[in-house]
């Protein structure tokens, strides 16, 4: 139950603590935090103690899905995809750090999975002890590479009361693939933002602040070999 709570948890967890003030922003570290493998993984990341106190750190793999919005939704891992670590638990000492060694394979591919880094260290002059949550994400590809047909941009909608635009993405295939940016276009004005993975019959609504006087003209969505691109419907009002 208890790692099942964690699981659970680690999510909510971790956005808590990140906002926490004890906390240093750079006091913990993993990197690196997301990686790809090509069918099966032989991997390793690590884990940065940057504060002057030892940390226990408890190791834990977990599956999780992403809803439209992006938001992680974690789960105890799936049987179907095997996880041997290195080590699971060891302590961390001041301003050191830890290579954790995986290899990691699935019975179906794609599959994909968070190795998340539990660090507590001693009970503060409160009592309270305060844990971090750090994940390492691995993303396990399928041989063919996500292709242009896989995707399809079903709406780009610019809302000028909201200055909002609002990008709906659907991926139709069984494949597995990520975004590498995306951006939304005026004459003019370009807003760049972060890529994202686009999981297996996944869909995702991408949203962006638009405060130009002149409206959106349209959106792209780069991926490794394609990009898409469309027209945003709406004007000002």
């Amino acid at each position: 139950m208890r790692r099942r709570a964690g699981c659970a948890l680690a999510y909510l967890r971790t956005l808590v603590l990140v906002c926490s003030a004890c906390l240093s922003a750079a006091a913990q570290t993993v990197r690196p935090v997301i990686v790809e493998y090509r069918t099966a993984a032989h991997g390793k990341f690590e884990l940065v103690n940057n504060s002057f106190k030892p940390l226990s750190v408890a190791i834990q793999p977990c599956s999780f899905s992403i809803n439209e919005d992006g938001v992680g939704l974690f789960r105890p891992l799936e049987s179907n995809i095997h996880v041997k670590l290195s080590e699971m638990s060891f302590r961390l000492a001041p301003q050191q750090t830890r290579w954790v060694f995986y290899d990691a394979t699935a019975d179906k591919l794609p599959a994909w999975f968070a190795i998340y880094s539990s660090l507590s260290g001693q009970p503060n002059a409160q009592g309270i002890v305060v844990q971090v949550d750090l994940p390492h994400t691995v993303y396990l590809l399928q041989k063919q590479r996500l292709d242009k047909n896989d995707v399809a941009i079903e709406s780009a909608k610019y809302d000028p009361s909201a200055h909002r635009v609002t990008v709906d993405l659907t991926n139709v295939s069984q494949r597995l693939g990520r975004a590498q940016q995306w951006q939304v276009i005026s004459k003019g004005k370009k807003v760049s933002q972060n890529g994202f993975p686009l999981l297996p019959q996944g869909h995702r609504r991408l949203e962006v602040h638009w405060n130009n006087t002149t409206p959106p003209a349209k959106v792209l969505v780069r991926f490794e070999h394609f990009t898409l691109k469309q027209d945003i419907s709406g004007s000002p009002q």
